[in-house]
């Protein structure tokens, strides 16, 4: 096995690529949103539930047709009991999007927000004008021990799932050393999970669109301690897709566009003892150093002190997820994430509203459709179209953050409602 990467090593490396800027030849501009509810569909398959979200979002927009898409990456894991590997073929037949080219990809839990990334970068290069980013799962086709048999392969087989390490585990892992770092505790997971369930009363595409209490937290089952069921998204069947076309064109099929600000992510080692952070995600750094970098941002920049960035979604599959996250991308100092729950900075009103629509952990999370659900609640949150109840008034900035597996891969992208949105935050 080769030896543990060096920490500082890779810092280096990732400096280097943040300073390059990687930029678009063209930039690009979000025109159309769609999504199914979040649920158990038990009476619908996902070549039905992807129809439904793509005609959403081509009536979310004007004057784009099926026949006008020029490409279409799907985001799919396929954990449900569609077992089929050439699997783009199947659904681009049966969304009548044939011969235009459709591709899979997979990436575990970021899975779509990697096929966004790749859309983008079709239409920022100019090898396609009209492109879209789906992501479509079942989980309730199988039994539950069956599906996360299959969620366990999106982790390391070869020396922790194969000896009973799950994500909760993961994860349960890591709230313990955060506890232990930093004197976070679960009062302050309590906090994220009434929070999160709190705005999905707001969603009607949530799953659990209801409150929970205080006392129905600590009541809830364990699950891997300090993991209890309440800090736990639930297994979920939707679906979701994204109209990318380029900016200069955006203004032709909407009045109210979302730019693409930055695209970014970043990859660690499966292994989680083979990573360097125990109390946090170094891949969502990495990626959110490279995302603030590409808008001209520094770090400091993404502190809620700063109101540069006006609504976060973010990768919440379990309540420490979403701690860490506070962290990973700056919006609060590393250790301190927990002091900034106390002063209620990510909830609706506060400093920077996190996951105004209820998140993983309310809303739902069907794997490969979480990334394109995260942008459009952004989408609509700069748009001014959300529940007047989780709106953030005059959001300008939105970024997002979705991690794949238990941290291996993750995605990082920011959206403004002006191409130089966060330059005017900045000079403020």
């Amino acid at each position: 096995m080769a030896s543990t990467p060096d920490c500082y090593r890779i810092k280096r490396e990732v400096n280097k690529m943040a300073a390059k800027k990687f930029g678009f030849k063209r930039n690009v501009a979000i025109v159309g949103v769609g999504q199914t509810r979040f649920d158990r569909h038990f009476t619908r398959s996902s070549p039905d539930l992807l129809a439904e979200a793509l005609l959403v979002a081509l009536d979310d927009c004007n004057n784009i047709e099926p026949k006008d898409i020029d490409e279409h990456v799907l985001g799919y894991c396929g954990l449900g009991s569609l077992y089929i590997a050439n699997v783009a073929g199947y659904f681009g037949d049966y969304l009548g999007l044939m011969p235009k080219p459709m591709s899979r990809t997979e990436n575990a839990c970021a899975t779509s927000s990697y096929a966004l990334r790749l859309t983008i970068a079709l239409v920022a290069s100019g090898m396609a004008d009209i492109g879209v980013a789906s992501g479509v799962e079942k989980m309730y086709e199988v039994g539950t021990s069956q599906i996360l048999y299959e969620m366990s392969r999106g982790g390391d087989t070869e020396f922790e799932s194969y000896y009973g390490v799950t994500f909760a585990g993961h994860y349960a892992f890591l709230a313990s050393r955060h506890f232990h770092e930093y004197g976070s505790s679960k009062k302050h997971l309590c906090k994220i999970a009434m929070k999160n369930h709190a705005n999905a009363v707001y969603n009607p595409m949530a799953q659990f669109q209801r409150a929970i209490t205080e006392d129905q937290y600590y009541g809830a089952l364990p699950v891997a301690m300090p993991m209890q069921m309440l800090d736990c998204c639930p297994l979920t069947d939707g679906a979701g897709a994204i109209i990318v076309v380029p900016a200069e064109d955006a203004k032709k099929y909407t009045d109210t566009p979302v730019y693409v600000l930055a695209s970014a992510a970043a990859t660690a080692s499966l292994c989680t003892f083979r990573r360097h952070e125990t109390a946090g995600i170094e891949a969502a750094t990495f990626a959110s150093d490279m995302a603030y970098a590409q808008v001209g941002m520094k770090r400091e920049d993404a502190h809620h002190t700063k109101k540069v960035i006006d609504v976060v979604e973010v990768h919440d599959c379990f309540t420490i997820a979403e701690l860490s996250a506070y962290g990973d991308l700056g919006l609060a100092k590393k250790g301190e994430e927990h002091l900034w729950v106390e002063r209620d900075g990510p909830m609706v009103g506060g400093d920077i509203p996190v996951n105004p629509d209820g998140g993983l952990k309310a809303k739902g999370h069907p794997v490969s459709t979480t990334g394109v659900s995260q942008a459009r609640t952004l989408v609509r949150q700069l748009r001014g179209e959300d529940d007047p109840h989780v709106q953030v008034p005059g959001a300008e900035v939105g970024l997002q953050h979705n991690v794949g597996g238990s941290g291996t891969a993750v995605a990082v992208h920011m959206y403004g409602r002006d191409l130089d949105s966060v330059q005017k935050k900045l000079k403020k």
